[in-house]
């Protein structure tokens, strides 16, 4: 689990424990410590998070039906 992937969840209103709900590998004390890193650097983060949703929407308008490897093989 990345701290981007943490903070994203935090974005959608998730509070840490939440988070180790749906994720019980994690441990809280890491969950904390991910979004400690993510207040530290959160303008860079933020800005990644919305970079890789338009990178969503644009594949998701050109692949419609999803992407395969076979779509693409030569």
């Amino acid at each position: 689990m990345t701290v981007h992937a943490i903070a994203a969840r935090h974005m959608k209103g998730m509070a840490a424990e939440e988070i180790l709900e749906q994720f019980p590998d994690l441990d809280l004390g890491r969950v904390y410590a991910a979004l400690a890193y993510y207040y530290a650097n959160k303008a860079q983060i933020d800005a990644d998070l919305q970079a890789d949703g338009r990178l969503g929407a644009q594949l998701a308008a050109k692949y419609p039906q999803g992407w395969t490897r076979e779509m693409h093989q030569s």
